[in-house]
């Protein structure tokens, strides 16, 4: 559905943009706040397990040990929130060998666990792992948290080459490429463990080699891939949800809409970027608290996005029948010869 809007629409965006030329106004504005909101909601969330995960793996920042651990956790996030709001102000040509760059990195967890699959897979771990059919509506959640930001492309088809087609092919593509990648680990990693590891990554060069310095080397190498997935997830959605801002202050609906639609000189729009920044740090204190909540508001604000643009899409179609009915009913109606009494 949403590869098919992008081709209709290859404009800034996005989803605000699909549900506000086919259902209005204020279903627009619905969809366009709701997934901003819930990605600023999930970049916060995706930040905050980054820093809660690089600081069990050891990774701080200096003069750490002089805080608290939650206030230093909160520094680390801000940080962080600042470096790559600083990232997103440069060329998209530098963003995106930097997202290349993380990509690169991701995969290497994932290899890992294919290659080894093929000398430590046992199919007794699978036969013997239980099966819980009412665990599918408990991970359903998860799942879905795991593939937002299928959709980013959407705000951006605009700032890519050929955005009309290749939006919707980047999109299509990489969502088959990442089911297939999710399925093969997780059936990989289940076939080497069984159904009860827990840390299953860096359990893996232990049951390959007794070499503690290989092991050491290798592990602290899967340390930085899997922190390096947490900042490429941030960093593509952070990039892409500004220009969702952009489009909705394009409209002159929101207060300070002139400077939110001001661009550098890369065509960027720092001010929703900055805008942007200043939302994730407040809701990195709501982090503190509670990371439920930011997760309620994460799936809830995108899901009435994806739900409207699902909407938009039946009302697309309907209208693009109706058009059809119409126009074949007017070349049946011109093709019949014109009664006698007409000629």
């Amino acid at each position: 559905i949403l590869a098919d809007l992008s081709r209709l629409y290859p404009t800034a965006g996005g989803l605000y943009v699909y549900s506000k030329k086919n259902l209005g106004d204020f279903w627009g504005f619905i969809s366009g706040w709701g997934y901003f909101v819930g990605t600023v909601a999930g970049n916060a969330i995706i930040l905050h397990a980054f820093s809660d995960l690089a600081q069990k793996m050891g990774f701080v920042l200096p003069f750490a040990h002089t805080f608290s651990p939650a206030t230093s956790q909160l520094l680390f996030d801000i940080f962080f929130t600042i470096l790559f709001t600083a990232i997103n102000l440069a060329n998209i040509t530098i963003l995106e060998r930097i997202h290349v760059g993380f990509t690169i990195l991701k995969t290497i967890p994932i290899a890992l666990v294919l290659i080894s699959a093929f000398f430590l897979f046992d199919f007794s771990h699978v036969i013997a792992a239980p099966v819980q059919p009412l665990g599918l509506l408990s991970s359903m959640p998860i799942v879905l948290f795991a593939y937002l930001g299928i959709e980013a492309c959407c705000a951006i088809t605009h700032q890519i080459k050929d955005g009309e087609k290749n939006s919707a092919r980047a999109m299509l593509i990489s969502l088959g490429i990442i089911i297939a990648m999710y399925s093969l680990v997780q059936f990989g990693l289940l076939g080497i463990f069984g159904a009860g590891n827990t840390d299953p990554f860096f359990s893996i060069l232990p049951k390959l080699t007794s070499n503690q310095s290989i092991i050491n080397l290798g592990n602290l190498v899967i340390k930085i891939a899997i922190l390096s997935s947490y900042l490429g997830g941030f960093y593509g959605m952070f990039y892409s949800n500004s220009w969702n801002l952009y489009a909705i202050a394009k409209e002159k609906k929101i207060v300070f809409s002139e400077a939110l639609t001001k661009l550098n000189k890369y065509q960027t729009p720092w001010v929703s970027i900055l805008a942007q920044a200043v939302l994730v740090i407040l809701l990195l204190f709501v982090a503190r608290t509670s990371v439920t909540t930011l997760m309620t508001m994460s799936g809830l604000g995108v899901v009435i996005a994806y739900v409207l643009s699902a909407i938009t899409y039946l009302v697309i179609g309907k209208k693009k029948k109706i058009s059809w009915r119409s126009r074949l009913s007017r070349k049946r109606y011109t093709s019949r010869p014109l009664p006698e009494r007409s000629r």
